[in-house]
Order: structure tokens, then sequence, then C-alpha cells
């Protein structure tokens, strides 16, 4: 029991650290290293890494911790976060299930786009009701975006295959084994 005690306490300790490195570090660089997403870094990998749906509510507080700190109307990152890491954890369960890094690529591309669009999309469907400033889709906010695609992407991969190195479960020979473990006891319930 405190051991699990315990992990809380350092999931949300990293949680806070991750976002508060975020505001801090991010805000320093020069353009374009300054498009670097470390939440989406960071949901990316917690999706990766995780096989227990149940952990998906631990998330939340790093959801509200971020919108803490946003300059959108409140609620609308937050928003954005839990529809795009909803929608990833489904895509990473039932379509990409192989966790291997070109999937890592292709779903890190989709989730900042995904994002993206969603943020505009709820800051319009607010600015309909309420007059606020919104996201201008011009030159500009598209290349912000492949920057933070770019860059995102990169940071992901070299923390993925480092991560490799270290967990055996993002090892193709334990997802292999899990599938023969698995098999036998799939083709019993039919």
């Amino acid at each position: 029991m405190s051991k699990r005690i315990f992990q809380l306490a350092l999931f949300f300790l990293l949680q806070l650290v991750i976002i508060f490195t975020h505001l801090v570090f991010v805000d320093f660089l020069t353009y374009p290293f300054d498009r670097l997403n470390l939440s989406l870094v960071f949901l990316i990998l917690y999706f990766v890494i995780t096989i227990r749906p149940q952990t998906f509510w631990l998330l939340l507080p790093f959801f509200w911790l971020g919108e803490l700190y946003s300059s959108l109307p409140f609620g609308v990152n937050a928003l954005a976060l839990l529809v795009v890491s909803l929608v990833f954890d489904l895509a990473l369960v039932t379509v990409f299930s192989n966790r291997s890094l070109p999937t890592i690529v292709l779903l890190s591309i989709l989730l900042v786009s995904f994002y993206r669009i969603l943020l505009w999309i709820f800051l319009k469907t607010i600015n309909f009701f309420i007059l606020t400033d919104t996201i201008i889709l011009d030159w500009e906010w598209s290349k912000n975006l492949g920057w933070e695609i770019v860059f995102t992407t990169l940071i992901t991969v070299v923390i993925y295959f480092l991560l490799s190195l270290f967990l055996k479960r993002l090892h193709p020979e334990y997802i292999i084994a899990l599938q023969k473990e698995y098999e036998p006891k799939r083709s019993l319930r039919q």
C-alpha cells in the first residue's frame, strides 16, 4: 500500500516538474525551438509505456495544472488535451497496438496536429458566443504547427529510444511473447 502511494506521489511530482520545465525552459528557447511541446511529449510517452486504462485518470491533475498557466480561456486547453488523450489512447489500443518506433512517429505527428486543430475549433466555438481573440489559420500558423510537429516528434523519438533500452515493455520480443500468451486464452473463449 505504501509503495503504491509513493509511486503516485512520484508520478504527480513528475507531472509538476514537466509543467514547470515547460513553462520555464521552453519560454527561454529561441524560435523555432520554442515550439517544443513537452506536455504532448509526456502524454505520448505516458500512453506508450502504460497499458492499464485505469491509469488514464491520473492525468487529470496534469491537465488542470497546464490549464492554470495557459493564456487561453479557462478550460480550452484542458478540454483539448482530454479529447486528444482519449482519441490517442483509443488509437493506440485498437489501431496502432504495436509500440514500435514508426508507430510512435506517426502517432506523434497525428497527436500534435489533432491537438492544434482542436484548440482552433474550441476557440472558434467560444468566439461564436463570447468575443475573444482567436487563432488565425495562415502561413504563420502552419509554419508554427510544422515546427511543433518536428520538435515534439524528435524529442519523443529520442526519449522513446532511451526508454526502450531500459524498459522491457517496449521491446518487440516482449510484445510477441504477450501475444503468444494471449492467443490460447482467446481461442478458448470462442
